[in-house]
């Protein structure tokens, strides 16, 4: 069931109309803030899951969800938890295409297996869907058994959910080729590599909380904070504030909806061979308003040889992971 988020930040959103707001102490400025607030939808339709009550609030019309999600790739980012009305499980669906948050959710109470099953059930549903968990908390058991369920019904894990195999294919093309054989002859895999599934996180670097509270943060505030629509979401992000040197949320408050919201622009902006989970590279954003306006800045002939250089990039790329040479390879590497 849905969390109650009975804080003094959400009683003064509700009551009150005050809302947090880029100050010293926080990491936005005044004009994200207020595009943040500005994106409010106050009626999303409700859907409750019928075996699992479950409530998820859709910001796509009910009678266009169905074509919605037909239309772009969408990512299935979920910050978990152990569901025991403590910290709670966020959900937030994302568009790929413009990077609109489709519909959060968060799940303090409920068993860990009947929510799994309601993720393999949502990947099994919706094909365009990738999903990025976090490995902390009940993520790994989680993923054990969405992917147990997905396997069942012959689907193939490593193309729905992100793993680092997909992202490292570069770094360790052997263990990329491993998972091109024929499905039904690698089942071992998933369990070799099960360490590799989801979002798992490093002390520092590209996979840390402080990067995301920094790198990530900044980028989806601009890109994509005023498509987040949610007020939940919004009351989590704008809370956030900047404690010792780094971001985080203040004392007493969740940030489950916040991470799950960062994880999914992190696999949009900093996911490699996202192509693996049908995701094509070149169309990620292309609807996005600020691109779009950005986009409109840049004259048109500065975009054709950015468009063809990122073909050449694509090609080259392509060509030196089938090069078997040697020679050849490095001769490619220096083009590329």
């Amino acid at each position: 069931r849905e969390s109650a988020q009975e804080d003094p930040v959400q009683i003064e959103a509700d009551f009150l109309n005050r809302w947090p707001s880029g100050s010293t102490f926080s990491p936005f400025s005044q004009e994200t803030a207020e595009a943040m607030r500005n994106s409010e939808i106050l009626d999303p339709y409700v859907e409750i899951g019928t075996d699992d009550a479950y409530a998820f609030r859709w910001y796509y019309k009910e009678h266009e969800i169905m074509g919605r999600m037909l239309q772009a790739p969408h990512i299935l980012s979920i910050d978990p938890s152990e569901q025991v009305g403590q910290d709670s499980i966020g959900i937030i669906l994302e568009n790929a295409h413009t990077g609109e948050v489709a519909m959060p959710a968060d799940i303090s109470e409920g068993n860990l297996i009947v929510f799994s099953k309601w993720v393999a059930n949502f990947l099994i549903k919706h094909q365009g869907v990738t999903l990025m968990i976090e490995r902390r908390s009940m993520g790994t058991a989680i993923l054990d058994y969405v992917i147990l369920f997905l396997t069942n019904e012959g689907i193939d894990p490593f193309r729905r959910i992100f793993n680092q195999v997909v992202q490292q294919a570069e770094e360790y093309p052997d263990r990329f080729k491993e998972i091109q054989n024929p499905f039904s002859s690698r089942e071992n895999l998933f369990i070799k590599y099960k360490k590799h599934f989801g979002w798992s996180t490093s002390g520092s670097g590209a996979t840390s909380r402080t990067d995301l509270y920094s790198r990530t943060l900044t980028a989806a505030a601009k890109m994509v904070g005023s498509l987040m629509r949610d007020r939940s979401l919004i009351l989590q992000v704008l809370g956030l504030e900047i404690r010792n040197g780094r971001v985080d949320h203040g004392e007493g408050e969740h940030d489950d909806l916040s991470i799950a919201w960062l994880l999914a622009y992190w696999i949009l902006s900093l996911g490699k061979n996202l192509k693996h989970y049908g995701i094509e590279p070149n169309r990620i954003l292309c609807d996005n308003p600020v691109y779009r306006k950005e986009l409109a800045s840049v004259s048109s002939y500065d975009q054709e040889v950015f468009n063809k250089a990122r073909q050449d990039v694509e090609r080259l790329s392509k060509t030196l992971k089938e090069e078997k040479d040697e020679y050849v390879a490095k001769r490619l590497e220096f083009d590329l």
